[in-house]
Order: C-alpha cells, then structure tokens, then sequence
C-alpha cells in the first residue's frame, strides 16, 4: 500500500444501533479499534437522525429494537434517498429462527448475524460487502439450545 492509500477502515462509517448500551458501547469499540469510523444509536429514531447528518457505508442494527423495530428500521434506510439503497446492513441478533432470517432477507438485510456473532465473522462480512456476499450467519441451534457453529448461505437483495 502506498503511503497516500488510506486502509478500507479508513475510509468506512459504520452505525451501531442496539438498545442494550452495554452490547452497542462494546461494538463501537471493537469496531473502532479495528480502525472504523463508528457512530452509535439506541433507537431507530436517533439512527435516522445521524443518517440525516452523516453518511454511513454500513450499520449492525439490533432487531429487537424498542417502538421502531429493526425490521422496519431497514425498511426506513432503504428508501433513504442516495446511500440508503446501497448501504450494506447488517442484521445482529438474537433471533435466529427462519422466520427471523427470512424476514431479514425480505425488508432488506445484505447479513444477519446471530449473536453472540464471532468478530472475524463480522469483520470479514464487512471487508467482504458488496453485492456477491450477501449472506446469513445463523446457528443450526434452536432458541432454547446451546450455541452451535454458525452456518453461512447466499442470501440475495430483491430489487
């Protein structure tokens, strides 16, 4: 790399959006010490607001979010005018059944990520985003079992 070529992280925005502070305090920190830019919100309507002011590259976005799910929260970035059909979102979850998944799938998640997700995991989706890596990283494990090896597989944008 040349000494005027900024590493990708350099050069992303990430939002993390969780209503547990603890959970999106700690992403942002590992995400930040990665070398990313990252902004943090804990409802959809202060992630709108920063989206209102900043352009971002990608988000983790709890589902499970309070009022404003995340479902729909995605559903909202999407018909963003300019970046929001392109931004790469990420589905981070505890949620991990195919109705979850395929929800995810339908309102516009690029990734869902079941947590507790692996860091490289993560990292290697964002350094991996574009339009052939949409995937789903989800357990074999029912809610109620312990956490199994995550299992990946295409997981295609309509539209």
């Amino acid at each position: 790399m040349s000494d005027n070529q900024a590493p990708r992280q350099a050069t992303l925005r990430i939002l993390v959006v969780d209503d547990n502070i603890d959970s999106a305090e700690m992403m942002t920190m590992l995400l930040q010490t990665k070398g990313y830019h990252v902004s943090m919100a804990h409802d959809a309507a202060a992630a709108l607001s920063l989206l209102a002011l900043t352009v971002h590259d990608a988000a983790f976005i709890d589902i499970g979010l309070p009022g404003t799910d995340g479902f729909e929260l995605a559903t909202q970035i999407r018909a963003l005018p300019g970046f929001g059909p392109s931004m790469q979102l990420f589905a981070l979850t505890g949620h991990s059944g195919a109705k979850y998944i395929e929800r995810s799938r339908q309102v516009g998640f690029d990734h869902h990520f079941v947590k507790p997700a692996e860091l490289a995991d993560l990292l290697a989706a964002l350094e991996g985003a574009g339009p052939a890596s949409h995937t789903v990283r989800s357990s074999t494990r029912s809610e109620s079992q312990p956490q199994a090896q995550p299992q990946s597989r295409p997981f295609e944008r309509e539209g």
